[in-house]
């Protein structure tokens, strides 16, 4: 049976590759392999875990292991190739309408990580209609309704983690809402009040709870604060791309490249850091800063192409507004990311394109939307 992760004995994806290839067409695509060292330990138990999927592959043990593996990958390192393969490991269960409940997890998880939010939101409302007081499920939930724009929900699932024995979770997700809807102080008194409550969380929720309240820092202005916070998350774990992203974005605000450049010189071969450390090198005019726009001016052509290319709607109005200074492209590519997730960061970006140029059509649009929330997250 030749299945995607065998073929990885012979392909080789390394998305710098992609870019410079131009082979990078869809998101199953795979580029030819350079050199034998490009393998990581990663990749030999993903195939040690390919290997166990392969000899019972309608068991969902081993689907789970695999799927949850390769997700884990796409999380480290941003590579489109491993959520790919994440879901190609759960595709005996992907129509089924109430699979095992891990599979039934991982699938949300999947659905919400490619952006299909709204749908990622249906499926886990009717695990947890299943399967009653799953916290995972109830977070993955209130996240996935809160990205699609719909906040009703969201409070809804958010607050039946407290009926499930987690009201402190119920806070944190409380102060996402908020951050999305504007309410950066409100955000910033709920979890400033309780930070003996994330010191006393497990390693995950833990970096997931510092995580919001350094955004709420942010929002209103508390950079240096927002730093001392992503500091002290970075030295007590491995920080996952995403969390990297985020301090590097503290970091651009505080016009402090050269941190930007140490944070991030080890993700250079993924899009998303890239932007970031180009920024960083046009801001400290460095001598490879043409030959570094060039390599992400392709990576991003060949990513509008692909069909992962809603994935990459963030960082082209990133590109366009930093790099090429060009506003206009930029508020076009925010509003489409716009309309995909609507996330603090997500809103943000639309926010500070638009007044950049003064599109008061841009501005209104978000203000309306949240206003329309009016006192909705009150518990």
């Amino acid at each position: 049976m030749v299945t995607v992760f065998a073929l990885m004995l012979i392909f080789y994806f390394s998305e710098e590759k992609q870019a410079e290839t131009g082979l990078l067409r869809s998101a199953s695509a795979f580029t030819p392999i350079y050199q034998a060292a490009d393998y990581s330990q990663d990749l030999v138990a993903l195939l040690a875990a390919q290997r166990v999927f392969n000899a019972n592959p309608s068991n969902p043990k081993t689907a789970i292991k695999l799927s949850r593996f390769s997700l884990q990958m796409y999380q480290s390192n941003g590579n489109a190739r491993f959520l790919g393969a994440a879901k190609s490991a759960l595709q005996p269960w992907w129509d089924v309408s109430e699979p095992p409940l891990e599979i039934w997890l991982t699938r949300g998880r999947l659905l919400q990580t490619e952006h299909y939010f709204e749908t990622a939101a249906q499926d886990l409302s009717r695990l947890n209609s299943s399967h009653p007081g799953n916290i995972e499920a109830l977070l993955l939930e209130t996240d996935a309704w809160r990205r699609a724009g719909r906040i009703n929900p969201a409070k809804k699932a958010c607050i039946a983690l407290a009926f499930a024995g987690r009201p402190d979770l119920t806070l944190f997700c409380t102060a996402e809402i908020l951050l999305s809807l504007g309410e950066s102080k409100k955000a910033e008194a709920i979890l400033g009040n309780r930070l003996d409550d994330i010191r006393s969380l497990g390693l995950g929720e833990q970096a997931w709870a510092w995580s919001i309240y350094a955004d709420s820092l942010l929002a209103i202005g508390e950079l240096d604060q927002a730093e001392r916070i992503w500091d002290s998350i970075a030295q007590s774990r491995e920080l996952l791309l995403s969390y990297k992203l985020s301090y590097a974005d503290v970091l651009i605000a505080l016009s402090r490249w050269q941190q930007v450049t140490e944070l991030l010189a080890a993700d250079a071969d993924k899009t998303a850091a890239l932007l970031r450390l180009s920024l960083a090198a046009k801001n400290t005019a460095a001598v490879d800063y043409e030959t570094m726009r060039e390599r992400l001016a392709a990576r991003l052509e060949v990513a509008a192409e692909s069909a992962a290319a809603h994935l990459y709607l963030r960082e082209q109005a990133l590109y366009a507004f930093w790099i090429e200074e060009d506003s206009k492209s930029a508020l076009e590519f925010a509003l489409l990311n716009w309309e995909k997730q609507k996330g603090w960061e997500d809103v943000e970006l639309v926010l500070t394109i638009a007044r950049s140029i003064d599109d008061t059509a841009a501005l209104e649009q978000i203000q309306q939307w949240r206003e329309s929330f009016a006192g909705t997250t009150a518990l």
